[in-house]
């Protein structure tokens, strides 16, 4: 991935990102959707270009307590035929305390033409790419890819509590989270019917590299 990002002013961005890549899959199962609907295996090769608006008023990247990040964008791929993708991605930061964090985000997206497999399980982003239906990417009580399809639509909300903080150095947590979403298969419609929720907690941790010099 190539990515050429340029400010316009202040915390407006705008992006460009060229992508290439080769995707093989294989059947585990004979009982398997895939082998059903595919077969025993797929071989895939494509390159894209996204074009991206980005808004950012984060008060820093690498271990955020304020602020506000979104972008909207439009994707160009081809591999034995084309697609075309539209998208949008909204995340919010409010500390609770001094060492509570809440957040949210909130993701669509919708493709049509000919989208290659890989184009339905993953969602380009500014910063980088997310795995869709499942996974700690865009929904943490489901499994990996367990949701694909044209259309994505989804949420997730969070509270972090710092128990270590090291600054810029880093952090150790403990998170809880509750995240929502499904897919559609070219009918994608703003809707909260036939929606997959779960929850969950666990440890999550930020490292930082900082190396400083003295004169």
């Amino acid at each position: 991935t190539v990515d050429l990002t340029r400010t316009i002013t202040g915390p407006l961005r705008a992006s460009v990102m060229l992508n290439g890549s080769i995707a093989d899959y294989s059947s585990l199962s004979s009982a398997s959707t895939f082998q059903q609907v595919i077969g025993s295996d797929l071989n895939q090769a494509e390159g894209s270009v996204t074009g991206a608006l980005v808004l950012d008023l984060r008060d820093n990247e690498y271990d955020t307590r304020k602020g506000f990040l979104a972008e909207v964008g439009g994707q160009f791929g081809l591999s034995d035929a084309s697609y075309t993708r539209w998208y949008g991605i909204a995340c919010g930061w409010m500390p609770a305390t001094k060492t509570t964090v809440v957040a949210a985000r909130i993701f669509v997206a919708n493709l049509t033409g000919t989208p290659t497999l890989l184009a339905q399980q993953v969602l380009p982003g500014w910063e980088s790419p997310y795995a869709v239906l499942g996974s700690e990417e865009s929904h943490r009580a489901i499994p990996y890819g367990r949701f694909t399809g044209t259309g994505l639509l989804g949420t997730n909300f969070e509270v972090r509590q710092g128990i270590i903080t090291k600054g810029e150095y880093g952090a150790l947590g403990g998170v809880l989270f509750l995240d929502a979403g499904r897919s559609f298969e070219n009918d994608f419609k703003l809707t909260f019917d036939d929606w997959t929720v779960g929850g969950g907690g666990g440890l999550v941790s930020t490292v930082t590299d900082y190396a400083r010099f003295a004169q």
